[in-house]
């Protein structure tokens, strides 16, 4: 896995966009959930937790996000322990 971030850029390669993209996710999410407020339009509370499931291979209720969150938090560990 790698991400690099240098002065005007974050670079992303191998599992290291799926780690990006869990984090955005996850960022988002915990967004939604403390104040109401979407990231953007196409992330609608549905849209992020079927990407959370799909990104975790879990499960999670209907309205879930901060369970969403804690089980990207997982993810996001576990692949950076095996990165490193």
């Amino acid at each position: 896995m790698s991400i690099t971030q240098t002065k005007g850029a974050i670079i992303a390669t191998g599992e290291g966009v799926s780690v990006f993209q869990a984090i955005t996710i996850k960022t988002a999410l915990k967004l939604y959930a403390k104040t109401g407020i979407k990231a953007n339009r196409a992330y609608t509370p549905k849209a992020m937790m079927t990407m959370a499931e799909k990104i975790t291979g879990q499960k999670f209720r209907a309205r879930d996000y901060l369970g969403a969150v804690a089980g990207l938090e997982t993810w996001i560990d576990e692949r950076k322990e095996a990165g490193a």
